[in-house]
């Protein structure tokens, strides 16, 4: 950095997640261009931060949803409505990252809605993970805000991110089987990743070599409850309802011959379990989600679906053309693409790529004070 160059100060919500570690990746990547960063909360607990804060990024601001109470929902978006404007009348920047077409699970959608087109108009720059993401904005922005704003920062891949599958073994149980197609789901059971989906593919596929796994921290009781009534008594169906810790989870997806991820496409957009299973060398079967329109088709089983019957359909057809093949030709099949889908995550998705999008981000908003690495390199737009 120049002497004369003052120091970017930029807070992030959040800097810390537990849940994964796309956070914990991004911060490092950010931090390699030589900005100082720090917790979004703290510049409420320190009035010179707050004074000295350049830049704002947020992820996942847009949610609002509330345990209780519809007026609970209205009050937190009023809040972040607040803080938005706060930050503008004292000239700070805000970057928000597009993870999602609307927060997954928002009762009130009117609201939802609302809100993220207030976070897309304030916003200075909007931080899509894939390229495919221009198109959901459409619903909140003009087509001249979208390209004035949108800046592509692929989502960084997870090689190495949780340790070796290979010397890492985590108590993992053995999913696989040279006799069987083996398809996993891994993550947070949620109401809309669709896991009665799989189940209704374990009961249909009773009878033939597909096991189905379902491993993850499921969201609610309730939720546990009915998946539990519904799911089918069958050999070819394993669930269980834990968290996959850090150690365990290379192992896991290395084990199964695909990740099966039915993902409600009403507000699912990016995936960071896909960039998981391609970081681990094991294609998915997905819908047409945008973080899987970024990779070519013989990287994956994707489909399109328009209701809830039509996507049992889509998956159904997948299957069947996986057992007209033969098992042993049907896993050397998934275990090629997933050999295809690594080489790419490897390149494009490495955190050197990422740390260099970041560069040029902070070099566009602020020309003066930060200077890009990578001059002349296209700003993905």
């Amino acid at each position: 950095m120049n002497m004369n160059q003052k120091q970017l100060n930029v807070a992030m919500k959040p800097v810390e997640n537990s849940a994964n570690q796309y956070i914990a990746l991004t911060c490092s990547c950010i931090e390699k261009t030589g900005v100082r960063l720090y917790a979004f909360s703290s510049i409420f607990r320190s009035f010179p931060l707050f004074l000295k804060t350049d830049l704002v990024i947020f992820n996942w601001f847009e949610t609002l949803k509330a345990r209780r109470f519809r007026f609970q929902k209205i009050i937190r978006l009023i809040k972040k409505r607040i803080v938005l404007i706060l930050l503008k009348i004292t000239g700070k920047k805000i970057v928000f990252v597009f993870h999602n077409k609307i927060g997954h699970e928002e009762k009130n959608s009117i609201l939802s809605k609302f809100f993220m087109r207030c976070l897309c108009k304030k916003a200075d720059k909007i931080i899509i993970l894939s390229h495919a993401s221009k198109s959901a904005l459409r619903a909140y922005l003009t087509e001249t805000e979208i390209e004035r704003k949108t800046f592509w920062i692929p989502h960084p891949n997870y090689i190495g991110a949780y340790g070796s599958g290979s010397d890492q073994t985590g108590g993992t149980q053995s999913l696989n089987s040279s006799e069987t197609i083996n398809l996993l789901f891994t993550g947070a059971i949620r109401p809309y990743k669709n896991i009665e989906l799989i189940l209704k593919l374990a009961k249909h596929y009773a009878n033939s070599p597909f096991t189905f796994w379902i491993r993850g921290a499921v969201s609610s009781q309730k939720y546990k409850e009915q998946i539990q009534a519904l799911a089918p008594d069958s050999d070819n169906l394993h669930i269980v309802f834990e968290f996959v810790p850090d150690s365990a989870l290379v192992p896991l997806v290395e084990q199964a011959d695909a990740l099966l991820l039915p993902y409600d496409t009403a507000s699912s957009l990016n995936s960071g379990t896909v960039i998981l299973s391609f970081s681990c060398a094991r294609t998915v079967i997905c819908p047409e989600i945008a973080t899987v329109l970024d990779y070519p088709e013989d990287t994956c089983l994707s489909y399109s679906y328009e209701n809830p019957e039509e996507h049992f359909t889509r998956l159904t057809k997948i299957l069947d053309s996986l057992l007209a093949l033969g098992v042993p030709e049907a896993k050397a099949l998934l275990q090629e693409k997933g050999r295809k889908a690594f080489s790419l995550v490897e390149k494009q998705n490495s955190l050197d790529v990422v740390t260099a999008r970041y560069r040029e981000l902070f070099s566009e908003l602020y020309p003066k004070r930060f200077k890009s690495s990578v001059p002349g390199k296209e700003n993905g737009k």
